[in-house]
This record gives C-alpha cells, structure tokens and sequence, in this order.
C-alpha cells in the first residue's frame, strides 16, 4: 500500500529512512533543509479507498491548520503539512528519540510515581487542546512519545478524525481508533466529546498500572471486544496489583465508566485528584518543562517526581547553595558583551567553530536554562519550544522552567538550574530588586546571560530589544481609530497589562500614547493584570459582576484577550458591545478576528525572530565571542479581519 519514499525530496523536506510503521500511515526521518533540523515525517495514505482520494486532500488541509495550532510543552509540534501526491499527505513534526509509552510496557507494569508522572503530563497538552475544541479521537501508548529524558508528549492529534472522514466515505460501521483503549460510545460508532478521550488515557493508565489494558481481544475477536467495553467492568486494578492505592484504583475506574456522564468532567481535573490521592502537589508550572538533549546517548534521568524530591532536599539547604555560589571565587565571562552597543540578528549567527566552541563549554552534561516569565498561552509556549528547537540545531541541551509569574519561585528556579548544570542563562526576568543577588552571582561565575525583557538587575549582560513601546503604539493606534470612527471618539477603555513586567509595561506605555493621541476623549477605567487566559478571565469577569461599564480592551498579551472573551462569552454580551485589540498575532486570536468575535485587531510579534537570536547570542558568548548589549528585531504585522490569509 505505501512506496518507500526514502532519498526522496518532498517539499522543504529531504526523506532519509523509516523508522515506523501504523496501519494507515508510515513514519519516516526527515531533514527540513531550510532550517537544518531533523523531523519526524509522517505519510498518510488512503490510496484503499478511492472514493476518499478526491475529498481527502482538502480536508486533510483544513484539519491539519486546526491541529498545527496547538501550541504546548507536551503536545508534539507540527512543523509543516501538505500533500505527497494525490493519493498521501504528510506532516512533518518534532523528532522525539525517547520511543513510545507502547515500548515502556514492553518489560510489564511501571511504577506507581512514573506512571503518573507520563498521565500528568500527557493530560495537561490533552487539557490544553479540549480547550481549543479538539478531540483526540486515537489515544493509545503509541501516541504518547518521550524524550531522552522521559517527558510525555501527545502525538498523532486529529488522525483519527481524518481517517473517520475518509472511511466514512466507503463504508460504514467501521471502528476508528486501537479498540483497547478506545471508549464504549466511539466502538459503538455514537457521537463522542472530550470524555471519550478521559476513558482513552484512564485505559492507558490501567494498562501503566497493571501491565496489561482493562480489556482484551478473546477468540471472540472485535465482537466479544466490543461487547465487553459495552457491557462488564473491567477488574480492579487492586485484583491484579494489590499495592495501588485504593483511591487510586477509584479514579482510575471512574474513568472507565461505560458512561460519559460518569466520568471526571475533564482530564486535568482527573490528573490532580490522582496527585492528591498519593500525596504528590504538581503544580501548573512543573518545572523544568522542556528537555532537548544534545544527542540520543544523553542519559535519562529518573522519573520527575524522584527529580522532584532531590529538589526538595536540595531546596531545603537553599542558604547554603546560594551562599556557596556567592563565595565562588569570579570566573572570567565566556564572552564579550559590548556595552551600550545595538546590533541584530545578524551580528550574533554563530559560525560552526563557534557552536562548537559553545558544545565543548557546556560539556555532555550541562545545558542552557530559559527562566520563563510564564509558559501560559500559546506565545509562551510556542517560545520555549522554539528556542529549544534551535538550540538542538546548535547540538546544544536546553530546558525550560516555568516562573508562573513569581519573583520568589524565579529566585528558586535560576538557582536550582546553576545547581542541575546550566552553563547559560536566557532570562523573561520579573521586574523586581529581589533578583539582583541571583543574578549578580550568575553573572561573576562566568555564567552568560541574555534577558527577553529590559535588563535593569546586572551589567555585562545582553538584552533583546524587541520595540515593545512602537508594538504597543500599533495596537493604540487601532484602537483609537475603532474609537474616533466608530464610536464617535467616546468610549471606556480597561488595559489589561502585568505591572512590573518590563515587557508589558513598555507595551502598555506605547498603547496609551497612541490611544491618546487619536482618541483624547476615550477614558480609562482602569489597569487590570492581564499577560494570562487566567488572569484575563479574572479581571473582565470581575469588572462584568461588579456592574462597571467599558466598551473596549486593550491587551498586551493574546492570551489574556482570550480569558477576557471567555468572562464576555459567559456574561452573553454581545459581539460589537465590547471590541479588544491585543497583542501577540497567535493562530488563535487570527480566527477571532476573521470571525468577528469581539477581537478586532492583533499585533504579531516575530517569536521565531526572538527566540533564534537569544539563543544564538547564548552560543556565541559561550564561544567567548564579543556581542552587542541589545539586539534589535522588527515588530510584527498588525492583523485585521482586512490581513489576507
């Protein structure tokens, strides 16, 4: 059914050998040529059913944009996606080397803290793609892939919808999905929602739990298969393995319930009553959240929670590791930072000897460490993945820690990475005094550093200079215009900003210069904090309960802008009462946009543009090169419902 396509050139995409193989499709290694990275590239082939050949493409296409969306730490990320021929499409994603959950099992049950540490983890980026609407449909141990270091990643998001498309247009009553996980209602061919995929990973974890899945294949065949997931209870998992915990052995089989309806209404509600149960607190910032190891032979660590409790220990004598990091005596810098120089991304390309440079200074063991402002949204997210995408193609390891926009949990976290080995720093660093100890002792241990927000804490340090304050004016600019044409130049205006966040602040800044320059009647009703769905939601929910009266949100972060459409959507005011103009240009806030729905505008911001040149400069001062102190990159486009697609 599949032509081998090794040593062909598909697109941007040089194919070099497979490395797997499904029912429907085939996985090959891949080079993405204009960026030199490797990816996993998979074919998917319909060529059984001719029927489905002229319909397919289309809506692979469609689909495909809606998965690619999804933007987070353990979903696997789409590179790119088209057509192989008119008979297969591909999509080309991260290269993970850790093998599969399936390959786990393969030596019986796991341990009670690793298992769920792999359901955690895959239950956030299932958490985070309910809510954007989108099912798995096909969650099995296969799709759940690993990296050298063992962190869970969703793979194969909205295959199994394609394939029900497809099949439905030859046949009928065909079962989508592996039957041993899949739910009651999706074999019976009923209409499915999220609780299907709840039942899915319940499945799974029974199966890490125990060894084996609830249910399995007789003599009966598919048949008595189906007829067992419709009709028994699997056994307890406490029959076969007596030392689960017995809540544990509750919630597990409450997601197994035949009906929806008694399942946990969602996944991330499940995982953290798991957590509970055993006494384990995961917090929505785990952290570190991103491993990209330089090479498959890095070592795997032990699972997170065992990290997690070294960290305790670890954290428990933090007066004692700060005060020995203070007391190092000073360490020449790797590099250079020129002071007061202005350069681009041009200035800071690391040459091959410098990245090699760079690779025999981090050693096999250490890494550089991002100390995220926070990893909520999509822009956070997306970032982080992309800096390690490019610090892998420098041969470099990099993780990722997420600050949950806490100066105190940052403090934690800069120094839990000096002592997990990091050799760099790139820094989102709250704008706070508390960090300048922290950071003044990385800095004369010879640790480079280079912050994504203005830089007030160290010298010799370099700082990217992204124009936040002219981003902020383009948006103020729109709002203002939406305010003098359309509502007479009258209107209350909320600002959702994050103060004391240097990036939000100049963004802030540039909206109101702008808003008043065009719109000098528009009054602000007030400065709420806003750069998270969460505190986005927070503030315009409250603002709706208390009665107050505003007409128009300016945002500096897409992802508050959505928290605020949620409070609208669920206050029922109507699309054109309240109009938002924001900031970031996310997939996302596009089609709000294209659709109408309260966001009017968005200012993009080159996220691949920022996050190669923090990285790249990284590289280049461990190489001991010299660079400017601030690296320029352009703004973005301002998207409107008139942006071409």
């Amino acid at each position: 059914m599949f032509d081998d396509l090794a040593n062909r050139q598909i697109g941007d995409f040089i194919v070099q050998e497979r490395i797997g193989r499904g029912a429907m499709s085939v996985v090959y290694r891949a080079v993405q040529q204009s960026v030199n990275r490797s990816v996993s590239m998979k074919v998917i082939n319909f060529r059984a059913n001719p029927l489905a050949q002229e319909n397919y493409q289309p809506y692979f296409i469609q689909e495909a944009r809606v998965i690619a969306t999804l933007e987070h730490i353990h979903i696997v990320p789409i590179y790119n996606y088209g057509a192989v021929d008119t008979e297969s499409s591909y999509i080309a994603m991260r290269l993970l080397r850790g093998g599969s959950v399936q390959e786990l099992l393969q030596s019986g049950a796991l341990n009670l803290d690793r298992a769920l540490d792999i359901f955690t983890q895959a239950a956030q980026g299932l958490a985070h793609a309910h809510s954007r609407g989108i099912i798995h449909r096909d969650l099995k141990p296969t799709n759940i892939l690993l990296d050298d270091l063992g962190n869970a990643y969703l793979a194969d998001f909205g295959l199994g919808k394609l394939a029900e498309v497809s099949l439905d247009l030859t046949e009928s009553g065909t079962v989508i999905g592996t039957p041993l996980y899949a739910s009651p209602e999706q074999l019976s061919g009923d209409p499915i929602d999220h609780r299907s995929d709840i039942y899915s990973m319940s499945a799974i974890l029974y199966h890490m739990l125990v060894g084996r899945a609830p249910y399995a294949f007789s003599e009966g065949g598919l048949a008595e298969l189906i007829r067992l997931h419709a009709t028994t209870e699997p056994p307890s998992l406490r029959e076969i393995n007596p030392s689960i915990p017995e809540e544990v052995d509750t919630l597990v089989l409450q997601g197994l319930r035949r009906s929806p309806d008694e399942r946990p209404d969602s996944i991330e509600s499940m995982a953290d009553s798991l957590n509970m149960a055993v006494g384990r607190r995961i917090s929505r910032a785990s952290d570190p959240v991103v491993y990209v190891p330089s090479s498959p032979a890095a070592r795997r660590p032990p699972s997170c929670s065992v990290v997690a409790g070294i960290v305790v220990a670890v954290l428990i004598l933090t007066g004692i590791v700060v005060a020995l990091l203070t007391l190092r005596p000073a360490v020449a810098p790797q590099g250079t930072v020129i002071s007061g120089a202005r350069g681009t991304g041009e200035d800071v390309l690391p040459s091959a000897e410098e990245a090699a440079a760079a690779r025999a200074k981090v050693g096999s063991d250490g890494f550089i460490a991002y100390i995220a402002c926070t990893l909520d949204g999509e822009f956070q997210a997306a970032l982080a993945r992309l800096m390690a995408d490019r610090a892998t193609e420098h041969g470099l390891a990099f993780r990722a820690y997420d600050s949950g926009l806490d100066q105190y949990r940052q403090i934690t976290l800069i120094e839990r990475a000096r002592v997990e080995g990091a050799k760099a720093f790139i820094l989102c660093a709250l704008q706070s005094d508390v960090l300048d100890q922290t950071l003044d002792a990385a800095r004369r241990a010879g640790l480079p550093l280079v912050f994504t927000t203005a830089n007030t804490f160290v010298g010799g340090a370099v700082t990217l200079d992204g124009e936040n304050r002219e981003v902020g004016r383009a948006a103020g600019r729109l709002a203002g215009e939406i305010i003098r044409d359309e509502r007479n130049g009258q209107a209350k205006v909320v600002l959702l900003n994050y103060p004391g966040l240097a990036t939000a602040d100049e963004r802030a800044a540039g909206m109101e210069e702008a808003l008043r320059e065009i719109a000098p009647d528009a009054e602000i009703v007030g400065r709420y904090p806003g750069v998270t769905l969460d505190n986005g939601y927070d503030a315009i929910r409250s603002l709706l309960e208390r009665g107050e009266a505003f007409d128009m949100i300016l945002s500096v972060d897409d992802a508050a802008s959505f928290g605020a459409i949620r409070a609208l959507e669920e206050a029922e005011v109507p699309e054109g009462a309240v109009d938002i103009v924001s900031i970031g240009g996310e997939e996302r806030a596009q089609q709000f946009i294209r659709d109408g729905h309260y966001l009017r505008g968005s200012v993009s911001v080159d996220r691949e543009a920022s996050s190669r040149i923090a990285v790249d400069a990284v590289v280049k001062l461990l190489a001991g090169a010299s660079v400017p102190e601030f690296l320029s990159f352009p703004q973005g486009e301002l998207m409107t419902r008139d942006t071409p697609e």
